[in-house]
């Protein structure tokens, strides 16, 4: 797993008509840098590289405040653009890292993303969301006809489908491949990239660009402080109807039920998903099924904030490149792990509900002092 992450945290606050560093805007009471260091410490990454520019200082003893492990650099030059940032950054970087914006909070299932970036054998990768996801900073074009062999690719901008997340893997090797031109920001340089797959994040993102950005992400943010009601669910056999050859044909078909017995409470989708470690399937064919689960929740008017998935099973090593997945987690339900994990994000009120079609998923929920409704298909 990679334990890097940098974090572009240069910019100014000017269009948010604040005098100071943009990753230090205060979202629900602490400066928006907090929750994004936070997102990674929660999934065990935890060496942050901060690219710096406007305000320098100030970022500087705001970060040795929080007595975290980190790094930084200085742009070379005023707004020299992140790719340059980036490039600058190198030589105390790893080999590979996770890279993100310090202005905005992008949830993203962090050890899923990394495993199918292996699985790839890809330089970098990014994550994409859904083209009306708000704020976004470049707007793509995918193919996803599941006939080109359930492969993502990226087309270029025209009549774009996706949006980045805010979230990418990148290697030091990848910055050997610029194609086309030298990029001036970072993710300018997958626009070039039309042979790369990607990772659909499946999770909401928030992002601080206007005064009306910021006054809607401070009330989100706020409501997730705020012990809250909110639906857990699990997908194979509750979302969508349970299929044993489901990842051969890739066809989803929804559990019909389950949106009326939802209520307007924000969703989180929690399955367990152990077909790579048993080798029936691929990550790629896992998350790219998720993002069906997903779309049809959203589609139907429910609001899914950020889907986790347990990869693991405690099963016979391979020695083909995935055994760190194949041991017993404390994740994998009826253990709670992944709950526990979301109360990390979350404040999870003991009102809320987990839809599930398995004694594991009843059992988990028990664990972890939820309601349960039991799912028949």
């Amino acid at each position: 797993m990679i334990n890097q992450v940098v974090i572009f945290a240069g910019g100014k606050g000017t269009r948010l008509g604040i005098d100071n560093a943009k990753c230090l805007v205060e979202v629900a009471g602490e400066p928006i840098i907090n929750y994004i260091i936070r997102e990674y410490l929660n999934q065990n990454v935890n060496k942050f590289h901060f690219c710096l520019g406007f305000y320098a200082d100030e970022v500087i003893k705001h970060l040795k405040s929080l007595g975290i492990s980190f790094t930084y650099s200085l742009d070379p030059e005023p707004c020299c653009g992140t790719w340059k940032a980036l490039i600058h950054a190198l030589p105390v970087l790893d080999d590979e890292f996770f890279v993100t914006y310090g202005d905005s909070v992008a949830f993203c299932d962090l050890e899923l993303m990394y495993w199918q970036y292996v699985e790839s054998s890809q330089t970098c990768m990014m994550s994409v969301s859904n083209y009306n996801s708000p704020q976004s900073n470049v707007e793509i074009a995918l193919s996803i006809n599941p006939k080109i062999a359930f492969d993502n690719y990226i087309l270029g901008t025209k009549r774009p489908n996706f949006v980045e997340h805010g979230v990418s893997i990148f290697s030091k090797k990848a910055t050997e491949k610029v194609q086309l031109k030298t990029p001036f920001n970072f993710s300018d340089y997958f626009l070039t990239c039309y042979f790369k797959k990607v990772h659909y994040a499946n999770a909401n993102y928030y992002q601080i660009n206007t005064p009306e950005d910021l006054q809607q992400v401070d009330k989100i943010f706020t409501k997730f402080k705020t012990q809250s009601v909110y639906n857990f669910l699990d997908r194979d056999g509750t979302i969508n109807k349970w299929d044993r050859d489901i990842y051969n044909h890739m066809i989803f078909k929804p559990v019909e039920e389950l949106i009326s017995l939802l209520d307007d409470s924000d969703c989180v989708i929690v399955t367990n998903q152990p077909d790579k470690a048993k080798m029936l399937s691929s990550l790629e064919r896992i998350n790219r099924l998720t993002w069906e689960a997903r779309q049809h929740l959203i589609d139907s008017g429910k609001n899914v904030i950020f889907s986790m998935s347990c990869i693991h099973r405690d099963c016979k090593k391979q020695n083909d490149g995935f055994d760190d997945l194949r041991f017993a987690c404390n994740c994998r339900k009826p253990e709670i792990g992944m709950l526990e994990k979301a109360s990390k994000k979350i404040n999870i009120s003991e009102k809320s509900t987990f839809y599930g079609d398995l004694d594991c998923d009843e059992e988990c929920a028990k664990s972890f002092g939820l309601n349960f409704i039991k799912m028949y298909n």
